[in-house]
């Protein structure tokens, strides 16, 4: 996944990545002190060049308690609006069309 496709999707797992420490700057391993921090970092790492691959086949089952973090909806959305606007400094034109493509994924998976 690049950059630009990850910009529709939060579908980087972070219990499930490893990372190649000779590729990567360890410098881009480090957690913005943002909300949605993980989605933050995926996006820096990516941003910087390198491409994430994914595996089809579950690597861990989650589950979301009734008051997590991703649980609240109008956070959720809140939280990946920032990303795009304060994070990524992204127009607002361009954070739209992001977060419609993210809202879009995100109705489609829970179908």
């Amino acid at each position: 996944m690049t950059y630009q496709k990850a910009l529709s999707r939060t579908v980087i797992f972070t219990s499930t990545v490893l990372f190649d420490r000779e590729k990567i700057d360890k410098a881009l391993l480090q957690m913005p002190d943002v909300p949605s921090e993980d989605t933050a970092m995926w996006w820096q790492i990516l941003r910087n060049g390198h491409v994430a691959y994914g595996l089809k086949e579950n690597l861990v089952i989650y589950r979301r308690p009734e008051k997590s973090l991703s649980s609240n909806k109008l956070r959720a959305i809140t939280r990946i609006w920032g990303l795009y606007r304060k994070q990524e400094k992204m127009s607002v034109i361009a954070s739209a069309a992001c977060f419609c493509m993210w809202a879009v994924r995100a109705v489609w998976r829970r179908i």
